[in-house]
């Protein structure tokens, strides 16, 4: 979701009272369309939420890296790739790393503000 809050500054009549400045307020869930596995021709809505974001034992599939080409192919040799299925385990505090697993077979820690970075939809 993003909020987007916006005012301007203070102005005055020619009166001398103030007018108040308008506040403006937007709110936008994110969602993309995907074929459903029932029905190859209808499209049904799917939340993206980033890594960062995802419960603790909560499968995910791995929809973008939303990275540079050093960081998303190294993500992509350790196994997180388009399409695979990854676990958040733990998250250490303070914005510290997060352990994840990828797949069944593959356990590793990622810097907090890579997994901001990589899109996932959760089941």
């Amino acid at each position: 979701m993003c909020t987007l809050t916006g005012h301007g500054d203070l102005e005055t009549e020619d009166s001398g009272s103030e007018v108040r400045p308008q506040r403006l307020s937007l709110s936008i869930n994110t969602a993309v369309l995907r074929p459903s596995r029932r029905s190859g021709a209808a499209l049904q809505a799917t939340a993206v939420t980033s890594l960062d974001a995802l419960a603790l034992n909560t499968p995910a599939t791995i929809a973008a890296l939303r990275l540079n080409d050093r960081e998303a192919t190294w993500l992509r040799a350790v196994g997180l790739t388009e399409g695979s299925l990854v676990t958040v385990l733990r998250k250490a505090p303070l914005s510290g790393p997060l352990h994840v697993r990828v797949s069944e077979h593959t356990e590793l820690a990622i810097d907090r503000e890579l997994a901001l970075n990589v899109e996932v939809t959760p089941p």
